[in-house]
C-alpha cells in the first residue's frame, strides 16, 4: 500500500511499525518520567502477548509523505519496545485514517490520552497553542470541560522550568507546591532551587508523600466567587424568567464554571 493512499478519515490498514513517524510537539505527554516508562513496559508485555489490539490514529503529509501518529503514540513506543527488548515480533499494526488542520489535531492530542490522562502542565502546552490561535480561556475551558482556572493554572505549570515538571511527575512536589512557588520565585532557578530545598526538607521529617502547598485561601476569595454566582442568577432572572433553553443552559455552564472554581479553594 502506497502511504499516500492512506489519506481518507477512518480508512483502516495494516502499516509496518517502520512507516509510522511522531510529529514534533504533537503530544504533550513526558514519556521519560518513571510512571510512562513503567507503562510502556507494561503494556509491551501485554503486546508480546496479544498483539495491539486498538488501532492507532494516523495522518498523511502529503509534504513529506509520512504517516504520523495522531493517536496511539504509546501503543507504538510499546511495540517497538516489545520487539526490541523482549524479542516479539510485531512487524505491522492496524492503522486507521486521520484529517484534520491543525486547531483540529490540538483538539485531538488533547482528547486522545483517555488511556491516562494528561497532567495538567501536559494539557497546558496544547492550551499555549489555542490561546495562539486566539481562543479565550473560557471557550478552552468549554472545549475541555475545566474552570477557567484551570486553563490559566494549566499554562502556567507548563511555562514552568523542566526541572520542576520532573519534580511534579515524579510526585515530589504537587501542583498546587509548584505553582505557588513558580509564582513567588519566577520561572528560573530561584524556584528551582527553593522545591529542591522543600523536597530534601520533606524527606529529611520522615515524610513519604510530597511536598504540599499551605492553604491560605481567604474569605474573600470565596465570598467574592458566591457574589459572581449570585450576580449570574439575578441577571438570568431580569432576563426573562421565561428564558429559552438555550439561555437557560448558558447561565448553568457559568455557574457550572464558578463553581468549580469555588471547590477549587476548598480541595
Amino acid at each position: 500500500m502506497a502511504l499516500r493512499d492512506f489519506g481518507t478519515r477512518n480508512s483502516l490498514q495494516l502499516v509496518p511499525l517502520s512507516d509510522l513517524s511522531i510529529r514534533s510537539n504533537h503530544n504533550p505527554r513526558m514519556f521519560d518520567t518513571p510512571e510512562m516508562k513503567q507503562r510502556i513496559v507494561e503494556m509491551a508485555l501485554s503486546i508480546k502477548a496479544i498483539g495491539v489490539l486498538e488501532p492507532i490514529i494516523v495522518e498523511y503529509s502529503k509534504h513529506d509523505n509520512k504517516l504520523y501518529i495522531v493517536d496511539g503514540e504509546t501503543r507504538w513506543r510499546a511495540a517497538v519496545y516489545a520487539n526490541k527488548e523482549l524479542g516479539a515480533s510485531v512487524k505491522a499494526v492496524q492503522c486507521k485514517g486521520w484529517e484534520g488542520n491543525e486547531q483540529e489535531r490540538t483538539l485531538a492530542a488533547l482528547a486522545a490520552n483517555s488511556g491516562k490522562p494528561l497532567e495538567k502542565w501536559e494539557a497546558g502546552s496544547k492550551f499555549k497553542q489555542l490561546r495562539a490561535w486566539g481562543w479565550l480561556d473560557k471557550d478552552i475551558a468549554a472545549q475541555v470541560v475545566q474552570s477557567e482556572r484551570y486553563v490559566r493554572e494549566a499554562i502556567e505549570l507548563c511555562n514552568s522550568p523542566a526541572e520542576v515538571k520532573a519534580m511534579m511527575a515524579s510526585n515530589q512536589v504537587t501542583e498546587r507546591a509548584a505553582l505557588k512557588t513558580v509564582r513567588a520565585k519566577g520561572n528560573g532557578a530561584a524556584a528551582i532551587q527553593a522545591l529542591v530545598t522543600a523536597v530534601k526538607a520533606n524527606k529529611a521529617a520522615g515524610n513519604n508523600g510530597p511536598v504540599k502547598a499551605e492553604r491560605k485561601t481567604k474569605e474573600a476569595d470565596i465570598l467574592a466567587v458566591i457574589k459572581r454566582i449570585d450576580k449570574d442568577c439575578g441577571q438570568e432572572f431580569r432576563e426573562n424568567e421565561f428564558a429559552t433553553g438555550e439561555a437557560h443552559f448558558d447561565h448553568i455552564s457559568v455557574r457550572a464554571s464558578l463553581l468549580k472554581e469555588l471547590l477549587a479553594f476548598l480541595d
